[in-house]
């Protein structure tokens, strides 16, 4: 398991959290290799737990712009999105 935190270009607010929401949802809930989703309102960082032999982290972000959520990787998230635990 690895996990990828995605920052979205435009964070949540109250009249938009449930639309990002199901946007979110619309683009992981089915995606192969996504075992979990975790969205931080406040922040706008979207938590991707997945299996890195199914998916990458391009591959989610591509998912979230299809649609319309564009996000880029989290400031200190390795490129690889790899958590550490399986390489250190």
């Amino acid at each position: 398991m690895a996990t990828t935190e995605l920052m979205l270009h435009t964070a949540p607010d109250s009249t938009t959290t449930d639309t990002i929401a199901s946007a979110i949802t619309a683009a992981l809930g089915n995606a192969r290799g996504v075992l979990a989703v975790r969205l931080a309102t406040a922040t706008g960082v979207v938590s991707i737990d997945y299996d890195g032999e199914a998916t990458s982290p391009g591959r989610l972000q591509a998912a979230l712009r299809t649609q319309g959520v564009p996000a880029t990787l989290a400031a200190g998230t390795p490129a690889g999105g790899c958590c550490g635990g399986c390489c250190s």
